[in-house]
C-alpha cells in the first residue's frame, strides 16, 4: 500500500506488523491515536509510540527518492518501528568483517528485542535514518545511519552501515549529508565518531565530509569530530 507518507509492505505480515506498518503510512497527526487504540487490543511495544514522529526536517512526507550510481531508485526515510524484520535481515546479510568494524565483536545474532530497541527511536532527539529498494512487494534495507544525542544534548555521536553490495555507489555520502544537515538545524553544535584504524571506507567517508581524525586512547580507533557551528 502506498500514500503520500511512505509505502507499507502487508505481504506475509502477521496481523499486529500489518498495523504497525499501515499506522507508518497515514497521516502524523493520527499515527500516535492509532498506536494507542492498536496498543489496547493486540500486543504491540510501547516503544513503538516514538516512531511515530516524524522527522521535520526531511518534509512533509520525510522521504526522499534518490537514484544512485547503480541506476535503481531508492527512497531515503527515516527508520520506523514496522522496520523490525527488514533490520534483522540487514543484519543478517552482512559479512563477519562488517559486523566486528560496526559493532567492535561479532553478534551472533539480532533478537526481536534488540531490534525492537534499534527500530524505536525517538526521532525528536536521536535520529536513525535508513536507505531502502523496493523489490516487488517489499522493501529491503540496504544502508543505516543514525546519531545518538550525548548527555549534554547539543552533541551526538554519528555512525552508519551499508550492505557490502551496495558500497560505493553514494548511500553513505547521501546518510552522511542528511544527519548533518539535521543536526545543524538542530542546533548541535558538534557531530563525533569512532571508527576502528582498519575500516578505510569509513574513515574516508568522515574525512569527506571533513570530520577531523584525533587520537583515541585505544589505538584500534580513531575519533572523528565536525563542529557544527562556533
Amino acid at each position: 500500500m502506498v500514500t503520500e507518507y511512505g509505502i507499507a509492505t502487508l505481504r506475509g505480515r502477521s496481523i499486529r506488523e500489518r498495523a504497525v506498518e499501515l499506522i507508518q503510512v497515514a497521516h502524523p497527526k493520527f499515527r500516535d491515536e492509532l498506536f494507542e487504540k492498536i496498543g489496547r487490543t493486540m500486543h504491540v511495544h510501547r516503544e513503538s509510540s516514538h516512531s511515530s514522529k516524524t522527522v521535520d526536517e526531511l518534509g512533509d512526507v520525510d522521504v526522499i527518492k534518490m537514484k544512485l550510481q547503480d541506476g535503481p531508485h531508492y527512497f531515503l526515510r527515516p527508520l520506523r518501528a514496522s522496520d523490525q524484520h527488514r533490520l534483522q535481515q540487514f543484519f543478517y546479510s552482512h559479512t563477519t568483517e562488517t559486523l566486528y568494524q560496526r559493532y567492535r565483536h561479532v553478534p551472533k545474532a539480532m533478537n526481536t528485542e534488540r531490534a525492537y530497541r534499534l527500530v524505536n527511536v525517538d526521532q525528536s532527539r536521536d535520529l536513525a535514518l535508513c536507505v531502502v529498494e523496493l523489490q516487488g512487494p517489499r522493501e529491503v534495507v540496504h544502508a543505516v545511519g543514525r546519531y545518538y544525542l550525548n548527555e549534554s544534548g547539543d552533541t551526538a555521536e554519528a555512525a552508519f552501515v551499508v550492505s557490502e553490495s551496495k558500497r560505493n555507489i553514494g548511500m553513505a555520502t547521501a546518510l552522511m549529508t542528511q544527519l548533518i544537515d539535521i543536526a545543524k538545524k538542530r542546533g548541535l553544535k558538534l557531530l563525533s565518531a569512532l571508527v576502528r584504524t582498519d575500516n578505510h571506507s569509513m574513515a574516508r567517508v568522515f574525512r569527506k565530509f571533513r570530520f577531523k581524525p584525533q587520537p583515541d586512547e585505544d589505538p584500534a580507533e580513531t575519533l572523528f569530530i565536525l563542529k557544527l557551528r562556533r
